[in-house]
């Protein structure tokens, strides 16, 4: 294989782009949660670890009641917010076939912002004839866990998020 592997595999906690309005903890660093918006009572946003960036991708939401298997209610953004009645929630956000829940209790009167975290990982990875140039037209990469193929893609690129583990990135380029 002569091809060079351009930006070989990245693995990195935050995800790229900018993270949504809500700052950081001045005392730890760490990202806060947008407050909810006038009349709702819950705002959650999703993060691949716990500390981490607020992702800014789409997650898929549903928020259910404690003990419920029927969703109150659904949602497709890179956040969710809710006007609840005091009581448990379940908060779940999927991220492609990723999926992090949260419980939550709120009081009568009371407002809540979380992260939910996905303790995951964005796997980038581009194969290209020069270092900086386009992705392979020909290049078949291969994400294996252990012998398992897990994730197959043509055209020279893989844009994944996977949780944290032992993987191994099979090039092919049949150029």
């Amino acid at each position: 294989l002569t091809a060079a592997i351009d930006e070989a595999t990245k693995l990195a906690i935050l995800t790229p782009g900018e993270p949504v309005a809500g700052g950081s903890n001045p005392g730890d660093g760490k990202p806060t949660a947008p407050p909810p918006p006038e009349g709702a009572s819950l705002r959650a946003s999703g993060a691949l670890a716990e500390g981490g960036k607020l992702l800014t991708v789409p997650l898929k939401w549903h928020i259910y009641k404690a003990g419920e298997k029927t969703a109150l209610t659904e949602s497709n953004g890179r956040d969710i917010t809710a006007k609840l009645a005091a009581g448990s929630y379940e908060i779940e956000a999927e991220l492609g076939s990723l999926t992090a829940r949260q419980d939550i209790t709120i009081a009568d009167g009371d407002k809540q912002s979380i992260i939910v975290p996905f303790n995951a990982t964005h796997l980038l990875a581009r194969v290209s004839q020069t270092k900086g140039g386009n992705p392979s037209p020909t290049a078949v990469l291969t994400l294996s866990l252990g012998d398992k193929p897990i994730a197959i893609a043509s055209n020279g690129a893989v844009d994944l998020y996977v949780p944290p583990d032992t993987y191994s990135l099979t090039v092919v380029d049949g150029a």
